[in-house]
């Protein structure tokens, strides 16, 4: 017995050992070691032409994804992801959230290497230009009630704008509401404005009527004091008043001058009355009732409706020479009176002159002498 225990224990000693290629139910699994595949390394010289394409092209969510995913790489490209993000709130129309970041942008100085990034900055710039205006508006919005004069101011700000994105679409949308609110508002003023001329109509063509009567002989202050003491409302007679009242204040200054030279300098023509009757001259007295006339048996008083008005603006012209200071005033007042007084071709000849001469005649022309269609 003994001899067959020491046999089983050799033989038991000589076996391989079985726990190597057993796994017991109580045994933990011996350690693996896990290798991961290596992260590739992010190609940062492909990457960034890449993000500064997208940047340029507008696609500002695709910029800011890949330049976020290259800071890891490059932490000097942080602000272009501002950037990014900026330009994406400025078109969503967050506007003063845009600004807070572009102009961190802005305040940011790259390095020497990362120097092309300056070439970015317009694109900040310009939308910090437009929300200072933008800002502007907002105050002037708040300020100002009349909707003509809002809608002045806003078209004088939106032509100032440097961007044509989300800004000058917002501020075309306000346009377009205020310019309809004053369509709106003159429609009904135009409406108002008829209504008041209508019931006033008749007391303007009285005093027009009064007025005429007056240039026709020559009493142009009568002529102006009829036109002034008439009580008009409607925009559209006290527009017509203004421009008689014009012709009225011309006319009695041509008169007054006329005058003045008769007396000064006196006119050395002869003067042809409206009965035909020849007067040699000189004519060198004159008042605001009468001109005195030379005839070869003495002088007479004659009323100035004795004078034909080619007569008159021939006397008028012989004044206009090249040593006055006033030529283009003269010329303007002397054709207010051919016209006034059926001269229309001499009229518009003078007022013509008068325009090349100075500016202002020549801006009045439409108004005082429009050319016939």
């Amino acid at each position: 017995a003994g001899g067959t225990l020491y046999g089983v224990w050799v033989g038991l000693h000589h076996l391989p050992d079985w726990r190597s290629h057993v796994q017991l139910p109580w045994d933990k699994p011996a350690a693996q070691s896990v290798t991961s595949a290596a992260t590739p390394a992010l190609d940062v010289t492909t990457q960034i032409p890449a993000a500064r394409r997208e940047l340029q092209a507008g696609h500002y969510a695709a910029a800011e994804a890949l330049f976020q995913e290259l800071t890891t790489a490059r932490p000097e490209l942080a602000p272009i992801a501002d950037l990014s993000r900026g330009l994406q709130l400025w078109e969503q129309g967050e506007f003063a959230r845009a600004a807070s970041l572009l102009q961190k942008f802005v305040a940011h100085k790259p390095a020497p290497a990362f120097a092309w990034i300056n070439d970015l900055q317009p694109l900040a710039q310009d939308r910090l230009h437009d929300f200072q205006l933008y800002e502007q508006w907002q105050k002037t919005r708040a300020a100002t009630r009349a909707p003509e004069e809002l809608l002045r101011k806003l078209r004088a700000t939106t032509s100032q704008l440097e961007t044509k994105g989300a800004l000058a679409f917002e501020l075309a949308d306000e346009d377009a509401r205020l310019a309809a609110r004053v369509a709106e508002l003159a429609q009904k003023h135009a409406a108002e404005d008829a209504a008041r001329a209508a019931a006033e109509r008749p007391q303007w063509e009285a005093a027009l009527a009064a007025a005429r009567k007056a240039e026709a002989s020559y009493r142009f202050e009568v002529a102006l004091t009829a036109l002034e003491k008439v009580a008009l409302t409607a925009d559209s007679l006290q527009a017509l008043r203004a421009d008689e009242v014009q012709r009225a204040r011309w006319l009695a200054d041509w008169k007054t001058k006329l005058i003045s030279d008769l007396n000064g300098t006196g006119y050395g023509g002869a003067v042809i009355d409206i009965h035909g009757v020849r007067y040699d001259g000189p004519v060198r007295r004159a008042t605001a009732q009468k001109l005195e006339l030379k005839t070869r048996y003495g002088s007479v008083m004659t009323d100035w409706l004795n004078v034909p008005p080619s007569m008159l603006l021939t006397m008028s012209r012989a004044f206009i020479r090249p040593a006055v200071t006033d030529v283009a005033e003269r010329e303007w007042l002397s054709a207010v009176f051919a016209q006034a007084t059926g001269q229309a071709e001499a009229g518009r000849e003078l007022a013509t002159k008068a325009g090349e001469a100075k500016r202002e005649f020549a801006e009045l022309l439409p108004r005082f002498f429009p050319t016939r269609q």
